[in-house]
């Protein structure tokens, strides 16, 4: 009998049952779509009820981790990262009124992830690349100038830029930050600097990685990263102020 869906004994259930699903899928070297066991099969090897089996099934299902599709069975989820983002979103609309911590720490982390990932794309863009880039930034500044938003703009820029890396796991991540800002953006006061110099910047960056000049490109995006982060500080600052 497989170990990992060996017969539970004196332990929390819910979490329990999770636990030995999940080492299921790890050890059976299981893949997104790939079958799970049938929902009697496994209440019967883990020694549980159908009812306890469920409702730490509808956890997995939740987090991605378990697909049910109905009159065929379960499977292996997608295991994307749509669990983390409504969860993000969610924090960061509750604290909304009252602190703007975990906005900065989003910003600080996509700051570390991309400004070391611009390097490696110095002097190395495709020719396809470049024209995509080159649509992007045209959008920004042309959104800009008509006093519009450019967030789809930049963050298709950002998709662009990194996409060639093949690194699934970076873009689900940026994809998150994007998800998450999104959420909050209308609910957000203008920046103080216009659109119009977003766009330069990311002008500037494209620029920089055609020339090859990886330090300057990372160091125009950390800029503007840290610009949006010194802004939601004081952002948090005037509502504290306006709360006393």
């Amino acid at each position: 009998m497989d170990t990992a869906l060996s017969p539970l004994r004196g332990e929390l259930l819910y979490e329990a049952i999770q636990e030995r699903i999940k080492r299921h899928i790890i050890e059976a070297r299981l893949t997104p779509g790939d079958p799970l066991p049938t929902e009697a099969e496994l209440a019967r090897l883990l020694g549980v009820g159908r009812n306890s089996l469920r409702e730490a099934v509808k956890a997995l299902q939740t987090l991605g981790i378990v697909e049910i599709r109905h009159g065929h069975g379960m499977f292996v989820g997608n295991l994307s990262l749509d669990h983390l983002t409504e969860g993000l979103a969610m924090r960061i609309l509750v604290e909304f009124n009252r602190d703007l911590h975990t906005v900065r720490e989003m910003l600080e982390l996509r700051d570390l992830l991309e400004t070391a990932m611009v390097w490696r794309l110095a002097g190395h863009l495709t020719p396809e690349q470049k024209i995509e880039l080159e649509a992007c930034v045209a959008d920004m500044e042309d959104r800009a100038a008509r006093g519009e938003t450019i967030a789809a703009a930049d963050r298709s820029f950002h998709d662009a830029l990194y996409r060639p890396l093949n690194n699934a796991l970076i873009l689900q991540l940026l994809n998150v930050f994007w998800d998450v800002f999104l959420a909050i953006e209308d609910q957000l006061p203008p920046r103080p600097i216009p659109q119009t110099e977003t766009a330069a910047h990311h002008r500037r960056i494209l620029d920089l990685l055609i020339t090859g000049d990886g330090p300057g490109a990372a160091q125009v995006l950390s800029d503007d990263f840290r610009f949006n982060q010194a802004w939601y500080a004081d952002l948090n600052e005037r509502e504290s102020t306006s709360r006393d």
